[in-house]
C-alpha cells in the first residue's frame, strides 16, 4: 500500500518553538503559559501553508482568544482574528524575525503499521530543523530542494505524532549574523557570495514565506524506489532503470513486472534482495516505432512498475515519460533530429502560480504557447514546483527551469 497526504491545513506558527508545540500538542493550555505570554502579537497563530503569521495588528486585550472552546485549547480558526474584532495599527512596523516554528499534530493512520513512513518538504527553508514528538528528525541548510525524511521510528501508527519545524531565513549569506535590516528581502546576494556557497538559491523574503508544502507518505518496504526512462531517438532504444528497495529485516524475493501500458513490457523478471539493499536493474528496450513526443503532439506513456510476491501484489508504483531527444550541435537546437527554433520567454513565478493545480499550470503554459508563438519557456533564479514540468511535457511545451 501507498499513502501520500497533503498536511497544508491549520498549522500555529510562532517566533517560540516552545509556544508553536504547545498550541499545536492538542493539550489544555492558556497563555500564561506560553513562552511570550507578554507579547500577544507573537502568541500562536493559525494558518495554512503557504504562509505565515499576520502581522500589523495589536490586540486590545492581550492574550485572550475569541470564542475559546472548554478545556482552554483554541478552537483552530479563533487565532486569527483578535478580542472582538477590536484591533487597533501597530505603533510601529516590526521587523522580520530571522527564525519561525511552525507546528502541528498530524494523525498517523493504524494502517500505516508494517511501513516505511517518510516526511517529505519542498521549499522548506533555510536554516531547518525538524524534530517530531519532541526528537530530532533532521537539520539542514538549503530547502529549495525537496527532502524526504525517514520518521518511521519516531512515530506509531494509529497515534498522532507533533511535528516542529523551526525554519532560519537565509539573510544574505548562510554563514553571518542575520540583520533585520538587510536581509533577503532587501539585498540579493552578490556573485562572489554564491560562487564561495555563502548562500543558497534564494527565494527572496524572510522566514514568514519559507515553508511551502509538506506531506506524509507511507510506502511498503519491500518497493520500487524509483523509475527513470531515457529514451535514444536516434538509436530506437530506451534505456530504463527500476530501483528496487527493501527495509525489511529478512531476505526477500520479488517478480517485477514494468510495462509502458498498451505499448511495451520493459521489464519482468524474478530479484532477491538482501536486507537493506537497493537494486537497480538497467535494460536497453529496442523501440523502432515509438510514438515521438513533439510540440504539436505531446505523446506520453504511462509506466506502470508491479512487486508481486507469491502472486500477492506487494507494490505498485506509477509514472511517466515521453520519448523524446533534445541535442545541440554548434549554435542549433534539435528535437528529435529535427532543427528547431527556440520562439521562447522567460519571468518569475511566484506563489500564487506555485500554489495552482496541475490543470491549472497546463492552462496557463497554453495560454502562454497559444497567445506568443511560444515553444519555450525558462522559469529562473530557483528549483520550482516540480508540478511546472509535468505541464509542460503534457502541453507540448519545452522547459527549462534553474
Amino acid at each position: 500500500m501507498r499513502d501520500h497526504r497533503q498536511l497544508q491545513q491549520e498549522w500555529y506558527v510562532s517566533i517560540s518553538p516552545h509556544d508553536a508545540a504547545l498550541a499545536a500538542s492538542g493539550k489544555p493550555w492558556s497563555v500564561g503559559d506560553l513562552e511570550l505570554a507578554d507579547d500577544p502579537e507573537n502568541h500562536p497563530q493559525v494558518i495554512d501553508l503557504p504562509g505565515g503569521p499576520r502581522y500589523g495588528l495589536r490586540p486590545r486585550h492581550p492574550g485572550v482568544p475569541t470564542r475559546p472552546s472548554e478545556g482552554g485549547v483554541p478552537p483552530s480558526d479563533t487565532t486569527r482574528e483578535f478580542v472582538g474584532s477590536a484591533a487597533q495599527p501597530a505603533p510601529e512596523k516590526r521587523l522580520p524575525n530571522p527564525f519561525l516554528s511552525y507546528a502541528k499534530l498530524v494523525d498517523i493512520p493504524a494502517s500505516y503499521a508494517g511501513h516505511r513512513i517518510f516526511l517529505h518538504l519542498y521549499k522548506v527553508r533555510y536554516h531547518v530543523t525538524v524534530q517530531v514528538n519532541g526528537r530530532q528528525a533532521a537539520q539542514y541548510v538549503g530547502g529549495l530542494e525537496p527532502h524526504r525524511i525517514d520518521i518511521t521510528d519516531l512515530v506509531t501508527p494509529g497515534k498522532p505524532a507533533l511535528l516542529l519545524i523551526t525554519v532560519g531565513d537565509s539573510g544574505v549569506s548562510g554563514k553571518r549574523v542575520f540583520d533585520p535590516y538587510n536581509y533577503t528581502g532587501t539585498r540579493l546576494p552578490t556573485c562572489k557570495e554564491i560562487e564561495n556557497n555563502l548562500v543558497h538559491p534564494v527565494n527572496y523574503g524572510g522566514a514568514d514565506r519559507a515553508v511551502d508544502e509538506v506531506a506524509i507518505e507511507a510506502v511498503p518496504l519491500v518497493r520500487t524506489e524509483y523509475v527513470f526512462a531515457n529514451p535514444k531517438v536516434s538509436r530506437g532504444v530506451l534505456e530504463y532503470t527500476v530501483a528496487l528497495a527493501n527495509d525489511s529485516d529478512r531476505e526477500e524475493t520479488v517478480q517485477v513486472r514494468s510495462e509502458a501500458v498498451g505499448a511495451k513490457l520493459l521489464v519482468d523478471t524474478e530479484v532477491t534482495l538482501a536486507p537493506g539493499e537497493i537494486r537497480k536493474i538497467k535494460v536497453e528496450v529496442p523501440w523502432p516505432d515509438a510514438i515521438l513526443w513533439d510540440l504539436d503532439n505531446p505523446h506520453l506513456y504511462d509506466l506502470v512498475t508491479t512487486l508481486t510476491r507469491k502472486g500477492e501484489v506487494v507494490d505498485k508504483h506509477q509514472d511517466y515519460f515521453g520519448f523524446r531527444e533534445f541535442t545541440i550541435n554548434g549554435h542549433s537546437f534539435y528535437l528529435n533530429g529535427k532543427k528547431i527554433h527556440l520562439h521562447g520567454n522567460s519571468g518569475h513565478v511566484g506563489p500564487a502560480q506555485d500554489a495552482m493545480t496541475l490543470e491549472e499550470k497546463m492552462k496557463f503554459l497554453r495560454d502562454w504557447k497559444e497567445r506568443g508563438h511560444l515553444v519555450h519557456i525558462r522559469l529562473h533564479a530557483r528549483p520550482q514546483d516540480k508540478r511546472w514540468v509535468e505541464a509542460a511535457d503534457r502541453v507540448g511545451m519545452l522547459l527549462t527551469t534553474e
